[in-house]
């Protein structure tokens, strides 16, 4: 099937969410978060090119999501939905004006594709390492210092200026919240055969001038970050997608087998 542009909140994509879930289907949760379903299919639903309805739920009720996106310190963001089931992959391309390309894939091209989002280059184009985590190797603001931020924006600093001001900042946590530099974030939702057993992961990342930084769950002051390898955001995304292609062919032959 060829690639085509259907946007999120097109009707296309809103029928084909509305259709599959009259039909029973669960919509992954990470598409839930990013799109409407509404009541009942819009009167001009049977008008949509079936296959392109057929393609959309695919990637609305995979059992693995994630969301990938890349920005580039002087370029333009890129970002991806990429859906894997038991078929493949479907890949949806949304751009700055709304639009969104979809495109079915094969589970095997999926590397390719993530590597192909990072600048060359650039920290997160390093090869797939990933870095353990710990509470030793956490790196985090105390609320002492959000506060004397906090203070010094409301007297007219920039946020920049006053983490630069502070005193005995460890530099690697210094580095990371005022770098300009490429930025990465990845939001996974994975559905096992045993739906309790479902993972979500958000993630971002940023390139430093000393190194690259991650760090886990919603974006705040009091985020934790980590530095970690350079090769970490290959050695994150690639492993969580093949997994969700694992998870996704064992499902399909666990319904089969029932």
């Amino acid at each position: 099937m060829a690639a085509f542009t259907a946007a999120l909140d097109s009707t296309l994509v809103r029928d084909a969410a509305a259709r599959a879930r009259d039909a029973g289907a669960d919509l992954n949760p990470l598409w839930r978060t990013m799109i409407t379903v509404p009541d009942n299919p819009s009167p001009g639903a049977a008008e949509h090119d079936p296959e392109h309805e057929t393609l959309i739920r695919r990637a609305l009720t995979a059992p693995c999501v994630a969301a990938v996106s890349v920005t580039p310190a002087d370029g333009p963001r890129i970002e991806l939905q990429i859906s894997v089931d038991a078929e493949g992959a479907v890949v949806c391309a949304r751009r700055g004006d709304g639009a969104a390309g979809w495109s079915p894939v094969g589970a095997e091209a999926l590397p390719e594709i993530v590597v192909s989002m990072a600048p060359p280059g650039s920290r997160l184009a390093a090869p797939a390492s990933m870095t353990t985590r710990s509470k030793a190797t956490r790196l985090q603001l105390s609320r002492a210092q959000v506060e004397q931020i906090r203070s010094a924006v409301e007297h007219g600093d920039s946020a920049d200026s006053a983490i630069a001001a502070l005193p005995d900042l460890d530099p690697d946590l210094r580095d990371a919240l005022t770098s300009t530099g490429d930025r990465a974030s990845l939001a996974i939702h994975l559905i096992p055969p045993a739906p309790e057993e479902s993972v979500t992961l958000m993630r971002r990342w940023t390139s430093g001038g000393r190194g690259l930084y991650s760090a886990d769950g919603p974006v705040g002051p009091l985020a934790g970050m980590h530095r970690v390898e350079d090769g970490d955001f290959f050695g994150t995304v690639i492993p969580l997608l093949q997994e969700g292609a694992r998870i996704a062919r064992a499902g399909a032959q666990a319904g089969g087998a029932s």
